[in-house]
């Protein structure tokens, strides 16, 4: 990699982005942890597609070496790896999900995607079987793919019309802003680092992006070898706070806390130092369970 281009990272991260909308057989009310249903009903689906065993079981199984679900959809299951190599965002501004107002929410897959099609076969499979506490059946109405190139149609009214594209660089999903003298950062979903204590100080935010990246990197073969210096911007916090939320997990049989912080802080100094982080942080997520929407971020350039 070429480390004179502080950039050169971005062109070799490569992501696919998925969207879909799923529309209802009739009228719901979805829970406020959508992204952890959605999450799960794809991943049982994706279970009853790529598992070879009656049994469900991974114990034992001969072919956990290739399985899309330990190794990539639900790492943890066998490897104890709690890195997904995916974000799950919901783009729906109301409360309920009509016929006339379907609901749509987007697969942001990092590195390779070599099960990327029995995703897209799940997504199909777990409509049909029904989202939500009532299991309402949902048609997949469209699903739309970008990547490399141009953005491609997928599914159009429930039928395959499209083959999946090539993962694309990083740097064509950003908004990367040219010298900006300052930038603004919102926290729009909690941001989970169990090992923070107290209040945590912006850059420790910051550095927890720091080492999402990383891991994602090399989870995808690409090493990341961009470093920054966080202590050329200064941090303030505008507003945080801690929020105490959770959920019941069928899988699990237990709560799953999703406590974490909210807040907004601006930054000053050498912000285009790290204007390659934020810009990445916004798409990837910070923290932890950013597979189903935590630790989302908005940043206003200034």
């Amino acid at each position: 990699m070429n480390t004179a281009d502080p950039h050169a990272w971005l062109r070799h991260l490569q992501v696919t982005r998925l969207f879909a909308t799923w529309q209802p057989d009739r009228p719901w009310s979805p829970p406020p942890a959508l992204t952890n249903t959605l999450r799960g009903a794809v991943g049982a689906s994706v279970m009853d597609v790529g598992c070879v065993r009656p049994s469900r079981e991974c114990a034992g199984c001969e072919s956990l070496e290739g399985c899309p679900v330990a190794t990539w959809y639900d790492p943890n299951r066998y490897s104890g790896s709690r890195l997904r190599p995916y974000v799950i965002r919901v783009h729906q501004g109301h409360d309920r999900v009509t016929p006339d107002l379907p609901l749509v929410a987007e697969w942001l897959l990092t590195g390779p995607t070599p099960h990327a099609h029995l995703l897209v076969e799940a997504m199909l499979r777990a409509g049909r079987l029904g989202l939500g506490p009532d299991r309402i059946p949902h048609r997949l109405l469209r699903l739309d793919a970008w990547g490399d190139g141009a953005q491609v149609r997928l599914i159009d009214g429930g039928r395959a019309i499209g083959l999946l594209p090539r993962p694309g660089a990083l740097l064509r999903h950003i908004q990367l802003p040219d010298a900006p003298a300052r930038a603004e950062v919102e926290l729009l979903t909690p941001v989970q680092a169990p090992a923070w204590v107290g209040e945590p100080h912006p850059r420790a935010l910051l550095q927890l992006g720091v080492n999402r990246l990383r891991d994602l990197a090399r989870d995808a073969g690409a090493p990341l070898e961009r470093w920054w210096d966080l202590d050329r911007v200064e941090a303030r916090w505008e507003e945080l706070r801690h929020v105490q939320h959770g959920r019941w997990s069928q899988r699990q049989s237990a709560r799953v806390d999703l406590s974490g912080w909210l807040g907004r802080f601006t930054l000053t100094g050498d912000v285009t130092a790290v204007a390659d982080l934020l810009a990445a942080m916004e798409v990837l997520h910070v923290g932890r369970n950013t597979s189903v929407g935590m630790g989302r971020l908005g940043v206003r350039w200034g």
